[in-house]
């Protein structure tokens, strides 16, 4: 589970990187190409931002739960 959450991990800051270079290739500024990145999260309601918040705590707390399970199980 950890490998499957670290690989994910990876995958999202590529993805997020390739966006920054495409933009720089386009001649867009970094702060502007960072800040079109970012505006997804700012223009959220709060039940929107608190669903997001839920997920991201299950997605991170379920496998480190089980993992920690099956190493004191072990």
């Amino acid at each position: 589970m950890i490998k499957l959450f670290l690989v994910s991990l990876l995958f999202f800051i590529l993805l997020i990187a390739f966006n920054l270079l495409m933009d720089f290739i386009v001649g867009i500024p970094f702060h502007i190409s960072l800040q079109n990145t970012l505006n997804p999260f700012w223009v959220l309601g709060p039940g929107e931002l608190s669903i997001l918040v839920i997920l991201i705590m299950i997605s991170i707390l379920i496998p480190m739960i089980n993992y920690y399970k099956n190493r004191t199980k072990n």
